[in-house]
């Protein structure tokens, strides 16, 4: 494991976390007799194991980038139910459970590597030492190491193998060193891991792989043997063979015979074989890859010419009992077991159930085993020496970066539909920034709202005609003040000013009461359809409907029973309360009777809502 170490001035004001959780090493109880844990035969075969098979490295490979994962985090322990909260305000137990390892990086390498540990040999043991690299630095390390790498003379001085090469030997009232094991069902002392039950199948695993690699390196010895009867004759050469040809000084005499082809050796049979395989290989179109090499001899003999093949091949049965042992593996590690096997059969939300799984049922256990021996060792020593209760404190894990999906957009959206999020919290989950929000301390910050809510619903034009509409005079700016002293001058009545023409229609149609009530009216409708066409969402039709407003989502979905509209728009109406009802000088009843019956219209008949009419509006005001 790399280092997990930091660096801190010696003699700090207050008391580091080695000299702190010193009334815990007490090296006779913390290295019990060897008998009882490193002279067990069967970790030194599970080391082994871990070695040489790849399915179960492969299995805590995983487990350890997991467990790397989570984090740890202080935590209070709630006095009735006796179970941790999951935080604390306590800044002194913070700071402890923060300084462990070193801080998040180190926290995270000290996880996976005790989860192997824990795993396989089934123990290990924490060491929290100290080292002067220099005369000016003291370092703090955590160490995870196996009992192996822990050595004890016979003065009980015990020395440390550390990842460097380095022997360090222990330091009582400075060090720390403490033991971490899952104990075994029938002796709490002695070390228990899943591996240990599953060695008889790692070691068939290891036999029938040994028994299919033995069957390939056979061929290693060549491709068998050419049996060649010696009665059999063979060309020399046959590009260099003799051929007719006329006498030079005597043209007109007939052309000499060929020479007679002469028998060969095996040897040299071999030799040749060796050219034409050679240019075969070089060349795949010449004549030597194309054209057969010939051999002449008795009849009886021809067939004697034989390949035997000397390798072996691979034993089916060996196949076969690996692949079964496999799927035992499988059953008996700490995963489930289409992590090993793979997950051919199942689909996306198999797939997210068996993640679930693996964290509760095989993740979670080993991190409160982790967070026990860390209390137990290190913190309560510590909350001891600062005075503070160790029995209202301890050790826990945050596993929120292992179940929650990074890419909480669609989390987001929701929450901030039901009014949970802010706009501006919605932003910052959807990458914006408060530049690209509306400026709601301005009248046109304002009217860009309902210009860009009119855009997606026509249906509400009407409803912000008057916000989109109002022209507002700008405010003139004040005179500079003149210092001069004003005549005084007899003081004549004037009559009032006329009124502002546009400033008054303008006003007029921003606090038309028949305009708000049509606008309530319209958005509550449009929160009741939008609670509709989420819960008519499924997973068949999502895709049809993807980025239609809730109104044309609705529609698209067809018609609806009228006996269902009351659950599918239920919880339009959780902002009309009295208060809202009386700011807008509508009856209550009567409201949510109009909205009701716009929605209804709308689904039962698969179409965009209608506006209110007059008359539905003099019912509703008071």
């Amino acid at each position: 494991m790399a280092m997990i170490s930091r660096n801190r001035k010696p003699r700090r004001s207050r008391g580091s976390l080695l000299a702190a959780a010193t009334p815990v090493t007490d090296l006779k109880k913390q290295l019990p007799n060897p008998s009882l844990s490193g002279a067990e035969g069967w970790q030194d075969t599970a080391w082994q194991m871990f070695d040489c098979v790849t399915e179960l490295r492969a299995v805590y490979q995983w487990r350890a980038s997991a467990v790397s994962r989570a984090r740890l985090v202080a935590s209070e322990i709630d006095p009735e139910t006796g179970k941790p909260t999951g935080n604390t305000e306590n800044t002194a137990v913070n700071d402890i459970v923060r300084s462990i390892a070193g801080g998040p990086t180190g926290q995270a390498q000290l996880l996976g590597r005790l989860d192997t540990f824990i795993g396989v040999p089934g123990e290990c043991y924490i060491a929290v030492i100290t080292r002067h690299p220099s005369e000016d630095i003291e370092r703090e390390e955590w160490h995870v190491l196996s009992r192996e790498e822990i050595t004890k003379d016979t003065l009980d001085q015990v020395t440390l193998t550390l990842p460097d090469g380095a022997k360090h030997v222990f330091i009582e009232g400075t060090d720390v060193l403490f033991r971490v094991w899952r104990p075994h069902p029938r002796n709490s002392q002695l070390a228990d891991s899943p591996v240990r039950a599953a060695l008889p199948v790692l070691h068939e695993i290891v036999r029938t792989t040994a028994a299919i690699e033995g069957a390939a390196k056979s061929r290693l010895l060549g491709n068998g043997i050419l049996a060649i009867p010696s009665e059999l004759e063979m060309p020399d050469d046959i590009a260099s063979a003799p051929t007719a040809e006329r006498d030079p000084d005597a043209p007109e005499l007939p052309e000499r015979a060929p020479l007679p082809v002469q028998p060969v050796n095996p040897a040299s049979f071999m030799d040749m074989l060796r050219t034409i395989a050679a240019t075969a290989i070089e060349d795949p179109t010449s004549a030597a890859a194309n054209i057969p090499l010939c051999v002449s001899g008795p009849g009886e003999f021809l067939d004697k010419l034989r390949h035997i093949r000397i390798d072996t091949e691979i034993p089916e049965i060996a196949l076969k009992t690996r692949e079964e042992a496999i799927r035992r593996l499988a059953l008996g590690l700490e995963v489930s077991p289409e992590r090993l096997l793979g997950m051919s059969t199942g689909n996306h939300w198999t797939a997210w159930a068996i993640q679930e799984d693996d964290i509760k049922i095989h993740i979670i256990p080993t991190l409160e085993l982790i967070a026990d021996a860390l209390t137990t060792s290190l913190l309560r020593p510590m909350l001891d020496r600062e005075g503070i209760d160790p029995d209202q404190y301890l050790v826990w894990y945050d596993t929120t970066a292992l179940t929650q999906d990074p890419d909480r957009k669609s989390e987001a959206i929701n929450a901030h539909d039901r009014g949970a999020i802010t706009s501006e919290a919605l932003r910052k989950h959807l990458g914006f920034t408060d530049a690209d929000g509306y400026d709601l301390t301005t009248l046109a910050g304002w009217q860009q709202v309902a210009r860009d809510r009119a855009a997606q619903s026509i249906h509400q034009l009407p409803a912000l005609a008057p916000l989109i509409a109002a022209n507002l005079p700008d405010l003139q700016p004040v005179p500079s003040e003149d210092t001069t002293p004003a005549e005084i001058t007899e003081v004549v009545e004037e009559a009032p000013p006329e009124p502002d023409d546009a400033l008054t229609a303008a006003a007029n149609r921003l606090f038309d009461p028949y305009a708000a009530v049509t606008a309530a009216v319209n958005l509550c409708v449009a929160r009741g359809l939008d609670l509709a066409a989420k819960r008519r969402r499924t997973h068949q039709n999502k895709h049809m409907i993807a980025g239609l407003s809730a109104e044309h989502a609705n529609v698209e979905l067809g018609p609806v029973p009228e006996t269902d509209v009351n659950r599918l728009i239920d919880g339009w109406d959780t902002g009309v309360t009295a208060s809202f009802a009386s700011d807008l000088g509508v009856l209550p009843q009567h409201f949510r009777d109009i909205v009701t019956r716009i929605a209804t219209r709308a689904l039962t008949n698969a179409e965009t809502p209608i506006r209110p009419s007059h008359q539905e509006l003099l019912q509703v005001l008071r």
